[in-house]
């Protein structure tokens, strides 16, 4: 056998090609699209058109006013989701300002709760005529008709008053409480306080006209206590008025 001939025909052997094949086209899913529209669709109106999530229980603090329940009466119905909040606290804000720190908390699906404080009237500040309720920080919240029995501060100087904004320091409220059932206890009716140059100065104003005057910055008992001293030897001698703003001094006229 010719082994030389053999090799040369390795070399160049005979190409055969098979014919090309389209890879098959794999048919396109059409369906995907609709179908994640769908479970869109279906969601939203699941949480905000379907009456699984509409407010059906509305719980409110029981110490509040009963006018507070009628009013939130007119949300039930709505979306838990689409509630505002805090439109609702600014409407009750309007609407009530004897309320402060109100809180709106939904319960998920169907509850919501409200919750807030109730100011507590501390006096009654009358400027230009009109009268106004101070709370304990001492903010004109409302104004009144009627002092209730409340303590009343008249301003001489007739500022203007903003509701929702301070009139006086808390420290002029804790200190006018304090110093009436005080000057009550010796003895000493008030009709009503007054403030002429500055808060830090407060006028008792006695049945019989006569003014007391007391600093707020120093200790009411302190100054009730001078007062005690000086009625029992001097009380008919004051005429127009008793000032107790110097600490160990008594000046009157």
């Amino acid at each position: 056998m010719d082994r030389s001939r053999n090799k040369i025909s390795y070399r160049n052997p005979k190409v055969f090609n098979l014919p090309f094949e389209q890879p098959e086209k794999r048919p396109t899913r059409a369906w995907k699209p609709v179908l994640i529209l769908v479970l869109i669709g279906g969601l939203y109106y699941f949480i905000f058109q379907s009456p699984f999530f509409r407010i059906k229980n509305i719980i409110i603090d029981q110490t509040l006013p009963p006018a507070v329940s009628e009013y939130m009466a007119k949300y039930k119905g709505e979306n838990i989701f689409t509630l505002r909040s805090s439109e609702i606290r600014d409407e009750l804000l309007a609407k009530y300002p004897e309320l402060t720190n109100i809180n709106v908390i939904r319960g998920i699906p169907d509850s919501i709760k409200v919750t807030c404080d109730e100011r507590t009237p501390k006096l009654v500040w009358m400027s230009s005529g009109l009268m106004y309720l101070l709370d304990e920080s001492g903010v004109a919240y409302k104004e009144i008709q009627d002092p209730g029995g409340l303590i009343e501060v008249k301003d001489n100087n007739n500022l203007p008053v903003k509701e929702n904004q301070p009139v006086v320091s808390e420290n002029f409220i804790n200190f006018v409480n304090d110093l009436k059932p005080k000057l009550r206890g010796k003895g000493f009716e008030i009709v009503h306080f007054e403030v002429n140059e500055t808060t830090f100065q407060v006028d008792a104003v006695m049945v019989s006209n006569l003014i007391l005057k007391f600093d707020i910055t120093r200790s009411a008992d302190s100054q009730v206590s001078d007062l005690t001293k000086f009625w029992e030897n001097h009380s008919g001698e004051a005429r127009n008025y008793v000032d107790l703003r110097v600490e160990g001094k008594v000046f009157y006229k």
